[in-house]
């Protein structure tokens, strides 16, 4: 009768052979199978086996990371419901340190009217509209009831951005208003006045002088100022601003700020809606009874 032979003499004498052994009908031990196993192909699997591993740790810490990191950021930029724009997934980002710190240097909109500023300012509002589809109005969630639509097709539509800065213009116009209205009319002070909350009578007092005089209105119509709170509140910059002495007598500090900010990249925006501009300025016949066939409009009509 042979006895075993020890697995280890065997890998020795077989060279790494693994050997399967059955015991016979009459007590004998015979070898039924022999599989090889080299070294390279050991040396592999593990390999092969460390990798899945790391591979599948990797994979839990990113897990991991992304999870907290949505957890922590969902409650301050909530995303879910807003509402769809046409615009949305062609607006572009940058930083930008540029702020209005400075009494005494304007940029090409602001100061005194001139000729450069003022066409600067007809530049920066001329696509203050697009010609929407209906699809994307619907799509913006606006209501279709009654709206107004162009001759030729498509709907005037505007940004909220060009809402906000016919605002601004508006409030500028009523500032420097002895250059802008010399001569305003009854029609230009009514709009003004709807616009920027300037009180009605007997609180209003018009002198064709050119001159305001204005009391306080215990519930004036501040549309434009309205819109601005709106929209500073809503984006509500968190820049930094601090104070100091500049050697001007002026009996309190300046203001300064370094801060930079994550502005759009305003080229991206009017790139698209110059390139939406409607071709016609003309509307199609308004269904109300006092209608008119026809009719132009322009940024001051639709605001």
């Amino acid at each position: 009768m042979h006895r075993p032979v020890a697995p280890s003499t065997l890998e020795a004498a077989e060279d790494n052979e693994e050997l399967i052994y059955l015991t016979s009908s009459d007590g004998t031990i015979e070898k039924q199978q022999s599989v090889h196993r080299n070294k390279p192909f050991k040396a592999a699997l593990t390999f092969s086996r460390i990798y899945s591993i790391a591979l599948h740790f990797l994979a839990i810490v990113l897990a991991v990371s992304l999870w907290s990191r949505n957890r922590h950021s969902s409650g301050n930029l909530p995303t879910q419901g807003r509402s769809w724009s046409p615009v949305n997934g062609l607006v572009q980002y940058e930083l930008s340190s540029e702020h209005a710190v400075h009494h005494d240097k304007h940029s090409q909109y602001a100061g005194p009217p001139t000729q450069d500023n003022d066409a600067a300012w007809d530049s920066l509002m001329r696509p203050v509209h697009f010609n929407a589809t209906r699809d994307e109005l619907e799509r913006a969630g606006e209501s279709m009831a009654n709206l107004a639509e162009l001759e030729g097709g498509g709907y005037p539509a505007s940004l909220g951005v060009y809402h906000e800065l016919h605002c601004v213009r508006q409030m500028r116009f009523y500032l420097y208003r002895g250059h802008y209205y010399p001569n305003i009319t009854e029609a230009q002070h009514e709009y003004l006045r709807g616009h920027l909350g300037i009180p009605s009578p007997p609180y209003f007092v018009y002198e064709p002088v050119q001159e305001y005089s204005v009391l306080m209105s215990s519930s004036p119509t501040d549309h434009c100022l309205e819109t601005l709170r709106l929209a500073t509140m809503c984006r509500g910059s968190t820049d930094v601003y601090s104070f100091y002495w500049n050697g001007a007598k002026t009996g309190k500090p300046a203001t300064q700020s370094n801060a930079k900010s994550i502005c759009v990249r305003w080229s991206s925006i009017e790139k698209w809606a110059y390139s939406r501009m409607p071709t016609t300025t003309r509307l199609v016949e308004e269904k109300q009874s006092n209608s008119q066939v026809g009719q132009s409009w322009e940024e001051t009509r639709l605001f």
